[in-house]
């Protein structure tokens, strides 16, 4: 099978669809059981959210800033529990970077793509993937230690959960710019904010003058009315927040960072900022650290002054500053 051919039958969602009853498996789309295939699948979804380009490579596996790194695309040293060798056949090396290209260079047409990223964000909105992916986040361990160079388990584990707190923000953000102009204004000033650091201009989505793209503009037009009311409602935010910080805090107590420990809070920061402003009492149960086993005053130093990494401490300045 082609790399086209398995990236459409991700976007139609024919991986997990139950034909009988129409629904869609999402444990089965999101299949853990094959760790290179996660990993294409998650860099598909992402392709989707950022107009198809560079940016999903920025997400998930590009690294401009130097942080080690833990990659999957590497056969000679499989990870633990991923498919043999003779299996990866189905996904070519050029796999990976199929899914970043321009959107005409994998659809028939650009119709065809702009079409099937439609398709794709309302059938994981009416089918319940935004409230799989929460709950799957909620439920969420990460590794308790720091993690080499080399790929294994534990790097799939935090690649996936960038990916997660990612897409919950993407969601959540497109929600808030229907409903919430507050909200969505200022955790899309820590997004942008970040962004501006992950690469040359070359690199980056193609988004108009208010940096938004052509996805997000589709995807927050599908949130307005009562859709997005329910992916609002869906969430609990004080849970929420007591497990974005947790997360957080976890990955400020490793002896040293991989890359995708710094998605994972470049994600969490512009998630956590956007419902702080979105949900009455958050800011004041983080203060008082009330249901919730981070202490704010350790948190707060640990990101702005203990972290020995200054992106992740121009991060926090920037992400608290925005507030």
């Amino acid at each position: 099978m082609c790399s086209s051919d398995l990236y459409r039958q991700v976007l139609r969602l024919d991986i997990a669809k139950d034909g009988a009853a129409g629904g869609v498996n999402w444990e089965q789309f999101f299949d853990k059981s094959s760790a290179y295939r996660l990993l294409y699948t998650l860099q598909i979804v992402q392709a989707v959210l950022e107009d198809g380009r560079t940016g999903t490579a920025r997400a998930v596996t590009l690294n401009p800033e130097g942080f080690p790194t833990a990659r999957l695309a590497n056969r000679t040293t499989p990870v633990p529990g991923a498919p043999a060798p003779e299996e990866l056949e189905q996904l070519p090396e050029a796999a990976t970077k199929t899914a970043t290209r321009q959107p005409s260079q994998i659809a028939g047409s650009e119709q065809e793509e702009v079409a099937l990223r439609g398709q794709w964000a309302e059938e994981f909105l009416t089918q319940g993937g935004f409230q799989y992916i929460l709950k799957d986040f909620m439920a969420c361990k990460l590794p308790a230690k720091s993690i080499g160079s080399a790929p294994t388990s534990e790097s799939l584990e935090l690649k996936y959960v960038a990916f997660m707190l990612h897409l919950l923000r993407t969601f959540l953000m497109a929600a808030y710019s229907t409903s919430d102009a507050d909200a969505y204004k200022v955790a899309d000033l820590v997004r942008r904010s970040s962004s501006a650091k992950e690469g040359p201009v070359e690199e980056q989505v193609e988004q108009d003058a208010s940096g938004v793209g052509e996805s997000f503009k589709q995807l927050a037009k599908l949130l307005e009315g009562p859709l997005g009311m329910e992916v609002l409602d869906s969430v609990d935010y004080p849970a929420l927040q007591a497990k974005v910080l947790g997360v957080i805090q976890q990955v400020l107590q490793k002896e040293a960072l991989v890359f995708d420990d710094k998605l994972i809070i470049n994600n969490a920061l512009s998630l956590w900022v956007g419902c702080l402003l979105h949900e009455n009492g958050l800011i004041k149960a983080f203060v008082q650290s009330e249901g919730q086993e981070v202490d704010a005053e350790r948190l707060v130093l640990a990101g702005l002054l203990h972290c020995p990494y200054e992106t992740v401490r121009e991060e926090f300045k920037e992400s608290l500053g925005a507030l």
